[in-house]
């Protein structure tokens, strides 16, 4: 990244990281289920990931039924007005498939014994997690050093000038996995979780915009 000492300064200096509530899943038979719940965290509070994970629970018997639920039903659930609640809806079912075309049930032991690059690699492209989940799992459930950035925290940090305006989620993602140390990663984690929530409005006014301008652009191709 473009002037990285510059941005760590500033990263530094406007977010501190915060005494953390988080605590690692190291049972096994949490890991899928916090996967889920990574998913589902992704631009949303923890009380609208909780909520939803309930509707998910009371509508969906158990894992396996969720990864071959239509993807309609798994929206609706959700509900329509859920953040990228499409986007979420595809990552569930992706990531579940994956995990159970690996094991062929819906637990993850198998990762367990994986090499670090190994299991983010397994994360990513097998599982199809996205920067947020894929780092919330390999951090909390294998104690990998990963830090979780959605493409609403990387904007955040943009709009207050702590990353390179053009810098990608996994861009912003290396920068901060290489300035935040693993021991203060869970703390860091909180941290920018609240700094995403706090800048949430000012988000998605710019993605309301953009799409406007999407809109606007579409519309001149068809008359044209």
């Amino acid at each position: 990244m473009k002037n990285a000492k510059a941005f760590e300064a500033k990263f530094k200096k406007a977010i501190k990281k915060k005494k953390t509530a988080l605590e690692p899943v190291t049972e096994p038979r949490g890991w899928v289920s916090f996967l889920i719940h990574s998913i589902l965290l992704s631009e949303s509070t923890e009380n609208q990931a909780v909520r939803a994970r309930n509707a998910l629970d009371r509508e969906f018997v158990d894992f396996n039924e969720l990864r071959v639920a239509p993807f309609n039903d798994i929206v609706n659930c959700l509900g329509v007005n859920y953040p990228l609640v499409r986007q979420k809806a595809a990552e569930l079912t992706t990531s579940l498939a994956g995990v159970f075309s690996k094991a062929f049930a819906m637990n993850m032991d198998y990762a367990a014994d994986m090499k670090k690059r190994e299991l983010r690699v397994h994360l990513r492209d097998d599982l199809k997690l996205k920067p947020f989940a894929e780092a919330m799992v390999a951090n909390l459930c294998f104690g990998v050093h990963a830090i979780p950035v959605s493409d609403g925290l990387t904007r955040a940090m943009q709009l207050k000038g702590l990353v390179d305006p053009e810098a990608s989620v996994r861009e912003t993602q290396a920068f901060l996995e290489r300035i935040i140390a693993q021991k203060d990663s869970l703390g860091y984690i909180e941290a920018l979780i609240a700094f995403e929530v706090d800048n949430a409005k000012a988000i998605q006014k710019i993605r309301r915009e953009e799409e406007k301008q999407a809109e606007k652009l579409r519309k001149i191709e068809e008359a044209e």
